[in-house]
Protein backbone atom coordinates (compact mmCIF):
# COMPACT_ATOMS: atom_id res chain seq x y z
CA UNK A 1 0.00 0.00 0.00
CA UNK A 2 1.56 3.24 -1.12
CA UNK A 3 1.20 6.30 1.04
CA UNK A 4 0.32 9.50 -0.75
CA UNK A 5 1.79 12.86 0.03
CA UNK A 6 0.26 14.68 3.00
CA UNK A 7 -1.11 18.09 2.18
CA UNK A 8 -2.10 20.94 4.44
CA UNK A 9 -5.85 21.48 4.81
CA UNK A 10 -7.32 23.99 2.45
CA UNK A 11 -7.95 27.45 3.82
CA UNK A 12 -11.56 27.25 2.64
CA UNK A 13 -12.08 24.14 4.78
CA UNK A 14 -10.65 25.88 7.82
CA UNK A 15 -12.90 28.89 7.35
CA UNK A 16 -15.93 26.61 7.22
CA UNK A 17 -14.75 24.83 10.35
CA UNK A 18 -14.27 28.12 12.21
CA UNK A 19 -17.71 29.31 11.08
CA UNK A 20 -19.34 26.04 12.18
CA UNK A 21 -17.62 26.25 15.57
CA UNK A 22 -18.91 29.80 16.02
CA UNK A 23 -22.43 28.75 15.12
CA UNK A 24 -22.21 25.83 17.54
CA UNK A 25 -21.09 28.19 20.30
CA UNK A 26 -23.97 30.53 19.51
CA UNK A 27 -26.44 27.65 19.61
CA UNK A 28 -24.99 26.59 22.98
CA UNK A 29 -25.50 30.09 24.37
CA UNK A 30 -29.10 30.14 23.15
CA UNK A 31 -29.77 26.72 24.69
CA UNK A 32 -28.30 27.91 27.99
CA UNK A 33 -30.43 31.06 27.95
CA UNK A 34 -33.55 28.99 27.20
CA UNK A 35 -32.76 26.60 30.05
CA UNK A 36 -32.33 29.57 32.40
CA UNK A 37 -35.67 31.07 31.32
CA UNK A 38 -37.42 27.72 31.83
CA UNK A 39 -35.90 27.45 35.31
CA UNK A 40 -37.15 30.93 36.22
CA UNK A 41 -40.65 30.14 34.95
CA UNK A 42 -40.69 26.85 36.87
CA UNK A 43 -39.60 28.64 40.07
CA UNK A 44 -42.25 31.30 39.55
CA UNK A 45 -44.99 28.71 39.06
CA UNK A 46 -43.90 26.69 42.10
CA UNK A 47 -43.66 29.71 44.41
CA UNK A 48 -46.69 30.65 46.49
CA UNK A 49 -48.48 33.68 45.11
CA UNK A 50 -48.00 36.85 47.13
CA UNK A 51 -50.77 39.41 46.97
CA UNK A 52 -50.27 43.12 47.08
CA UNK A 53 -51.76 45.10 49.99
CA UNK A 54 -54.29 46.63 47.58
CA UNK A 55 -55.52 43.17 46.59
CA UNK A 56 -55.95 42.21 50.25
CA UNK A 57 -57.95 45.37 51.02
CA UNK A 58 -60.15 44.99 47.94
CA UNK A 59 -60.87 41.37 48.79
CA UNK A 60 -61.80 42.36 52.34
CA UNK A 61 -64.12 45.11 51.12
CA UNK A 62 -65.85 42.97 48.50
CA UNK A 63 -66.07 39.65 50.37
CA UNK A 64 -69.61 38.42 50.91
CA UNK A 65 -70.48 37.73 54.51
CA UNK A 66 -73.29 35.46 55.64
CA UNK A 67 -76.36 37.31 56.96
CA UNK A 68 -77.25 36.70 60.60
Amino acid sequence: MALGRLTAPRRVGMNALVKAAGQLGSAGKQAGALANELRLVREHLDAPRRRSPVEVVLEGLTARRPRN
